[in-house]
């Protein structure tokens, strides 16, 4: 509760509405810290081989000369408000961990599962479907009633064969880079 309020603290004077959405955000991180504190979660170790083997880094971690290809968009700004507000936090509230927080930051935003009627998580291995609109082979969703999430088949997939479900066809390109470091 402690680090939602000096998160909410820090991001609120500037954009209310950004607070708000991302408090679930900063919560799970701190989680995610903790675990990976713990060593030997299998899922963590995935994450954390992930982040240091990436080609593409996260757009909350890129380092400046990925974000000049950005300067002067409206992408661009909006990775550059949010990084400024997450450092902000990450210095407040975890002061002898500020890279690993935007590590981790990087892994929940990049790789979290949200959406109408389903609660914003991490769902180990559903993170590693890519996306297509056009050629999309399964679907997920919330299932209430068991509080899990599922996925599902639309075509046959037989082993060796990349899934894919669809992102969302709301999404812009913007947010397309923005939350996973890709255009559509």
């Amino acid at each position: 509760d402690a680090i939602e309020q000096v998160a909410f603290n820090t991001i609120a004077p500037f954009n209310n509405e950004l607070a708000e959405e991302y408090l679930s955000v900063i919560s799970l991180t701190a989680v995610l810290l903790a675990k990976k504190q713990l060593g030997n979660v299998p899922y963590m170790n995935f994450v954390s081989d992930s982040i240091n083997h990436s080609s593409q880094p996260s757009v909350l971690v890129m380092n400046d000369n990925w974000m000049d290809c950005l300067k002067g968009t409206i992408c661009g700004g909006g990775i550059k408000t949010r990084r400024d507000v997450f450092h902000q936090i990450a210095t407040a509230c975890f002061p002898e961990q500020i890279e690993e927080f935007k590590d981790m930051l990087s892994v929940i935003t990049s790789r979290g599962i949200s959406g109408s009627e389903m609660p914003f998580t991490l769902v180990p291995y559903l993170d590693l479907a890519n996306h297509s609109k056009d050629y999309s082979n399964a679907r997920h969703h919330f299932n209430a009633t068991s509080k899990c999430f599922e996925l599902v088949s639309t075509n046959d997939i037989v082993e060796g064969d990349e899934v894919f479900i669809n992102y969302g066809n709301h999404r812009g390109t913007n947010s397309f880079i923005y939350l996973y470091g890709f255009m559509e």
